[in-house]
């Protein structure tokens, strides 16, 4: 009984102190945030359009957006429209047509979309052409979702799916194979939808925003499933009200953060291999929009409408503190870059919805505090049959895992000092995507690596 009234006001008080947060001119606690008034880098107006989604290309960084009705790849430099992806731009004026999210493989190649443009399916586009790669209609994502995810081999799509079979809807979890073309595994939903789909980056684990009406009464549950097998692990939890708004993963899969309207928010930690609620706003403040940086920052966002206020608070996820404030919103997206860079969607009322780009200057305040230390792997590379490790903050690796995209074990090794935060390891492999995870002091950090011959 203790142990709950504590987790009980310990949530009561993070509540109140993020209330205080946005109650800047009352309150000196907020005083004490470093704020990013000058941190804007550039700003575009969209002239009437929005954006839906937007990702940063793994390899060159440059954003691709979901604008409407059209694919573009952005300059992060200055905010210029590099091209329109060809095949993207047909509108009848419906909201079918806009593309609802933007997903590129890993490897950079391919970019995923669901309907859009008029096109009806799952739409893969060649990112080196500009091009329609291939449109899959046999199952397609659901219209109103269009939820995806990529797994780490770069082949198989997963996404959720709906169809009315006469009176009756047939809802499913598909995961298709960009090599094969077709539909390898899928798993029937009954009654329940897929109302937000979240991968995690290395595969292992999928999360779903649940609803389900069959009762009569609409309900609402957080799940969490095996993204190989599509079995349920652990069911997180339920809400009264609300729609989902996003799923995210931390990039270690510490945290699982959820987003919805109009509740709030709610962030759950990994512990002993099952996650529990580690902090959860049910204040009238509405995070929409949420990211988790590799170092694990919350970047969220919120607004108060009654106060008009608006701000991304930067928290540091190990003791919830609020390290940073930049002054705006980024309704409906916000996303970082590998230079700790934000992209978001701002809006005023001169020239309505605008995308901004914001410096990383957050992070230059933060790594005055140790825990803001980067620790993990910097940089991995192959060459010469040697791959080359760039570590940051770890003294003694105990092991070193190797393995395909399949997950089969290519090279295991134990016990590795570290000279100068280098790893060097002499190792043949094939032409190839390779996944990289070593082990230190308990903490698991992971990398990919290509093998390129």
């Amino acid at each position: 009984m203790k142990a709950k009234t504590f987790k009980w006001r310990h949530a009561l008080w993070l509540a109140i102190f993020l209330f205080s947060l946005l109650c800047q001119g009352q309150n000196a606690m907020a005083q004490e945030i470093p704020n990013g008034d000058g941190d804007l880098l550039w700003e575009r107006p969209l002239k009437g359009r929005n954006v839906n989604d937007a990702k940063f290309h793994p390899i060159n960084g440059n954003i691709i957006a979901a604008v409407n009705h059209e694919i573009w790849e952005i300059d992060p430099k200055d905010g210029h429209t590099i091209r329109v992806f060809e095949g993207s731009g047909s509108s009848s004026g419906s909201d079918k047509d806009q593309f609802k999210t933007v997903f590129i493989t890993s490897d950079g190649s391919t970019v995923i979309t669901g309907d859009g443009s008029g096109i009806d399916g799952l739409i893969l586009w060649d990112y080196n052409t500009g091009k329609l790669k291939r449109i899959f209609s046999t199952e397609k994502p659901d219209s109103y979702s269009d939820n995806l995810g990529i797994y780490p081999d770069n082949n198989r799509i997963i996404f959720y799916s709906v169809r009315q079979i006469n009176q009756n809807y047939l809802r499913k979890i598909n995961i298709y194979s960009i090599e094969s073309n077709e539909i390898i595994k899928e798993i029937n939903l009954g009654s329940k939808n897929v109302e937000r789909l979240a991968l995690s980056n290395d595969g292992t684990y999928l999360a779903l925003g649940i609803s389900d009406h069959s009762t009569g009464d609409w309900t609402y549950s957080m799940e969490l499933w095996d993204a190989e097998t599509l079995t349920n692990i652990q069911t997180l939890g339920n809400f009264k009200t609300g729609d989902y708004q996003d799923i995210q993963f931390s990039n270690d899969n510490q945290y699982i953060g959820f987003s919805f309207s109009p509740a709030g928010f709610i962030l759950f930690r990994k512990s002993n291999e099952l996650y529990t609620k580690y902090f959860a706003n049910t204040l009238p403040i509405f995070p929409y929009n949420f990211c988790i940086s590799l170092t694990n920052k919350l970047f969220l966002n919120t607004f108060r409408e009654d106060i008009n206020y608006d701000a991304t608070y930067i928290i540091n996820l190990d003791n919830l503190d609020s390290i940073y404030k930049y002054p705006h919103c980024g309704y409906p997206i916000l996303r970082i870059n590998n230079s700790r860079e934000l992209f978001t969607i701002g809006f005023d009322t001169i020239v309505g919805v605008k995308m901004q780009f914001y410096s990383n200057k957050w992070y230059e305040v933060g790594v005055k505090n140790p825990i803001e230390i980067m620790m993990g792997i910097i940089n991995t590379n192959y060459k010469e049959n040697t791959l080359f490790l760039t570590t940051s903050g770890i003294d003694l690796v105990t092991s070193i895992y190797i393995t395909d995209t399949l997950g089969k074990k290519i090279y295991v090794q134990n016990e590795t000092p570290i000279l100068n935060n280098k790893i060097e390891i002499p190792l043949f492999l094939p032409s190839g995507y390779y996944l990289l995870k070593i082990i230190s002091n308990s903490m698991e950090y992971t990398s990919k690596f290509v093998v390129a011959r």
